[in-house]
C-alpha cells in the first residue's frame, strides 16, 4: 500500500540478521515549504493515516503498517512543531523478528533520534 505525504519509507530487510530497518527521509516539496505549512501537513497526514487505517480489518498487514507510520509521525511532530528535526537526515529505524511469532515487530516507547 502506498500512501503520498510528507515523508517516504524505504524498507531494507536483512535475512542474515533476521531484521528489518525502514528508511524514512522527508519529501523535497515537504522540506521546501514553511514551517507552519510542514507542521499543518503532518498533521494533517497523521488523520489521513488514521482514516485509512480504520478501513482496513484488524490484523491486515496494510493496517499493521498504516499504525506504524501513524506512530512515527506522531513521535515526530513534536520535533517538528520545535524545530529539532534535522529534514535532511534519513531517520533509521531498526527491527527484529519476535522470538513467540514470525512476524516482524518493533516497540516506539523507546523511540530516539540520535
Amino acid at each position: 500500500m502506498k500512501i503520498q505525504g510528507p515523508i517516504s519509507v524505504s524498507v531494507q530487510d536483512d535475512d542474515v540478521q533476521a531484521k528489518r530497518t525502514l528508511e524514512i527521509n522527508f519529501t523535497d516539496s515537504f522540506k521546501q515549504s514553511g514551517h507552519e505549512q510542514q507542521e499543518a501537513e503532518m498533521k494533517q497526514y497523521i488523520q489521513s493515516l488514521f482514516q485509512t487505517s480504520q478501513t482496513l480489518e484488524p490484523g491486515q498487514p496494510d493496517r499493521e503498517g498504516v499504525l506504524l507510520i501513524m506512530q512515527i509521525c506522531e513521535h515526530l511532530l513534536p520535533l517538528l512543531q520545535q524545530k529539532e528535526l534535522d529534514l535532511d537526515e534519513t531517520i533509521s529505524l531498526e527491527m527484529g523478528l519476535s522470538s513467540q511469532s514470525p512476524e516482524i515487530s518493533v516497540a516506539l516507547i523507546d523511540f530516539n533520534l540520535n
